[in-house]
């Protein structure tokens, strides 16, 4: 324990009434007993570190010269009776360090200062009882109770029977009691829970003599609410008779700290966990070739990660949303017949209803099933459901279906995870998109759909109302909409007119033929649409094989893989532009090869034509930069260069014409 210095003349009397070495020895960190004045009365052992070596008569003696200063005036504001805190730089080593400064009162007047070095950042982890090496005091605890006043969250002093037998008024209305009715109460009656057995078993050993200081984590019974903190015990006697005396310090503060930090470590651990999940699920997709092969992965990988208890992917069907793979506990699902379009008052509230429906996610927590639910909140309940999301599984405009997942975590579906699960619904869906796309292009037979448009939303439509019929060649896609090759009966000017007024960006005429002789021109037309039936097809995964339109009427024909599920594509072009199915019939699709395209080029050419096209190939004409010039191809074949050129030319446009004329319409 820290000194105590000599009685200096004209000292007040009552200075050397002050508490003692043990009452210090029960502060939590430094502690410096000072004079109105300034001079060190008494310190305590965590406070020695700061005195050793060092002959210092005045607190401010601690801090470098140009910090002296404001320590002096810190000293003279708590005698005048308030709290000043003041931070400095040790002269030793330059350490930054504070201290709060508190008066202390005898018989109504200041009569010292105590200086209390600020306690360093809370630690982590649960506080464990720790000894110091304290020396008993010498004056009884009822002398101490205004120094006790001074310091901490509250303090206390109890007798050998570990009862009450001074309070300060701080504690008192920590606790919601009056100081006078705590007197002669025993420790165990403001303690609450488990935390009573350590906190008498501290005060014990230490009346015992076993320890002389202590630290023991408690949870009081507060005024409103239990209440968080530490217990920093020492021994004081006065007499024969020992006692205990107590600082409280409210450590609800670090308590809420830690809860944070815990969570936040939660949080972390199952964002690894949804993040390792995510990844075994787009892994599973890769190795899948087919939409159900999909759909069953995300499904199994998904709920064997132990973070959902259901998962299930449904579709569009008959009766509303069915399922078409699950994995885990029975699936909650919606109703049978429950809608998927609409905002009616028949609407299901079932959460994949409505993502469906909507195109968003959707989450509802514990207690959106109703009893009557068709026994859903009885299966939730069994199985310990207590969020649940779902999420439309989408390429582009095209929704396939919707993915539904049940979480027996009350703190499910954070926005992390939300955004998380939503790039995955993302995946799945463009996935789909590519296994229903290969499908198409490797099967022998395929579905052909009709659709009939006289609705202004199509552009083909709305462009014909203005001009002769129009003829959809081609698209090429590229950024911010597809590029449509149009053939469209009128004159170039009014045709590029009628196109940008109904909607169409970069128009473009690519060639203008035919109008000889008073007749109708025919304009070929380029333009870039955002949005158009053609488009949302090739979405759907559908390749349009012809599109015409006239009078204001569009008619699409679509095929998709013989497997692909129609329901979905014509639900969505009904409801998009106004379109209704004019036919539906399956059509087998002859297995092209490279010796069956050699003999259409071949049914195209002249003999002649091959033989140019051939050795103008083999000379390197078509090189970069050419093997030989045209003139030495002419040379080798014994014909002129003009000839040469003709033949070419001819070649070139029956190939390309082979390519073109026969080509989908969409490719």
């Amino acid at each position: 324990m820290g000194r105590r210095y000599e009685e200096r003349e004209g000292e007040p009397a009552t200075l050397g009434a002050l508490p003692g070495s043990a009452l210090l020895g029960a502060l939590p960190g430094a502690a410096f007993l000072l004079t109105v004045a300034g001079d060190i009365r008494e310190w305590n052992d965590r406070a020695e570190p700061l005195v050793t070596d060092r002959d210092l008569t005045a607190f401010d003696g601690l801090a470098r010269p140009d910090h002296r200063e404001r320590v002096r005036d810190a000293v003279a504001t708590a005698a005048t009776g308030t709290e000043p805190t003041v931070a400095f730089d040790l002269s030793a080593d330059g350490e930054p360090v504070a201290f709060d400064c508190r008066p202390v009162t005898v018989e109504g007047e200041v009569a010292a200062v105590l200086a209390t070095r600020r306690p360093e950042p809370p630690r982590t982890g649960t506080a464990a009882d720790t000894d110091t090496e304290a020396g008993g005091a010498d004056v009884g605890p009822l002398r101490r109770v205004e120094l006790l006043e001074a310091v901490g969250d509250g303090a206390y002093a109890l007798d050998g029977d570990r009862r009450f037998v001074a309070v300060t008024d701080r504690l008192a209305a920590t606790l919601g009691r009056p100081r006078e009715a705590l007197v002669g109460e025993p420790l165990r009656s403001v303690l609450a829970g488990d935390s009573g057995a350590a906190a008498v078993g501290l005060h014990e050993a230490v009346l015992a003599g076993d320890r002389s200081t202590g630290v023991v984590e408690v949870t009081l019974e507060g005024a409103a609410d239990e209440l968080p903190a530490e217990l920093h015990v020492a021994t004081v006697s006065d007499g024969d008779d020992a006692g205990v005396v107590g600082i409280v310090r409210d450590v609800s503060g670090r308590h809420r700290r830690e809860q944070q930090l815990a969570r936040h470590r939660d949080q972390l651990a199952t964002l690894n966990r949804i993040s390792e999940a995510v990844e075994g699920v787009v892994q599973g997709i890769v190795e899948s070739a087919t939409r159900e092969g999909i759909e069953a992965t995300v499904c199994e990988r998904l709920a064997a990660s132990d973070l959902y208890r259901t998962v299930w992917v449904g579709r569009s069907g008959a009766g509303g949303l069915e399922p078409t793979a699950t994995a885990g506990a029975p699936a909650t699902l919606p109703a049978e017949g429950s809608p998927t379009e609409g905002d009616g008052d028949a609407a299901d509230d079932h959460p994949a209803v409505v993502a469906f429906r909507t195109g968003d996610s959707c989450v509802r927590r514990s207690g959106w099933m109703t009893a009557d639910a068709d026994g859903e909140a009885d299966r939730a309940a069994e199985h310990g459901i207590r969020a649940t999301m779902a999420l439309p599984v989408t390429h582009r405009e095209t929704t396939y279906g919707v993915l539904c997942l049940h979480s027996p975590r009350a703190d499910a579906f954070t926005d992390r995870e939300q955004a998380a699960l939503e790039r995955l619904a993302r995946v799945v869906g463009f996935a789909i998109n590519a296994a229903d796309t290969e499908l198409l292009l490797h099967s022998s037979t395929t579905t052909e759909l009709v659709f009939r448009i006289d609705d202004d939303r199509c552009f083909l439509a709305r462009l014909s109302r203005t001009t002769g019929p129009v003829t959809l060649r081609w698209t090429v896609p590229e950024d911010g909409g597809l590029r449509h090759y149009l053939e469209v009966e009128g004159a170039a000017a009014g045709v590029m007119a009628a196109a940008t007024a109904a909607g169409a960006d970069d128009v473009a005429v690519v060639s203008e033929h035919g109008g000889e002789g008073g007749g109708t021109p025919t304009t070929v037309l380029e333009a870039r649409l955002a949005t158009s039936v053609a488009g949302r097809l090739s979405d759907a995964g559908a390749v349009v094989q012809a599109a015409t339109a006239a009078d204001g009427i569009a008619e699409f024909a679509a095929r998709i893989a013989g497997r692909t599920d129609t329901r979905t594509i014509v639900e969505t072009f009904q409801d998009e532009f106004g379109a209704s199915l004019k036919a539906k019939r399956r059509v087998d699709e002859p297995v092209e090869t490279a010796r069956d395209l050699r003999q259409a080029t071949d049914e195209r050419l002249t003999d002649r034509q091959g033989d140019v096209l051939r050795t103008a190939y083999l000379m390197g004409y078509y090189e970069w930069p050419r093997d030989h010039t045209a003139e030495e191809v002419a040379d080798r074949m014994d014909i002129t260069s003009a000839t040469l050129h003709y033949h070419l030319r001819a070649a070139q446009r029956n190939f390309l014409e082979l390519f073109f004329d026969e080509a989908p319409a969409g490719e």
